[in-house]
């Protein structure tokens, strides 16, 4: 199914965008696969960290945010079994 969005008169899909050759990287906040090449994006949007004037300030942000979703999950922990929480805090 593709996810649509609009904004600014501007409706996409991200059908339109396809995984370019370059291979991924895994985050090393989230654990994902993240794409190295994505035709029609930016290749610094798909390395956030460097988009930071200040990489320090990027990794205090990122694990900020890690804490955020692993403290949002408590809620769910007796729903999930123990390989998804394995992954989730």
């Amino acid at each position: 199914k593709d996810i649509q969005t609009s904004g600014n008169d501007k409706t996409w899909s991200l059908r339109e965008f396809h995984v370019g050759n370059g291979g991924f990287r895994i985050d090393k906040n989230f654990g994902f696969e993240v794409p190295l090449d994505i035709n029609g994006v930016d290749k610094t949007l798909l390395t956030p960290r460097i988009t930071w004037p200040n990489a320090s300030d990027y990794d205090y942000q990122a694990q900020k945010l890690v804490k955020m979703f692993s403290n949002n999950f408590e809620i769910y922990k007796k729903s999930v079994d123990d390989t998804i929480l394995a992954v989730a805090l």
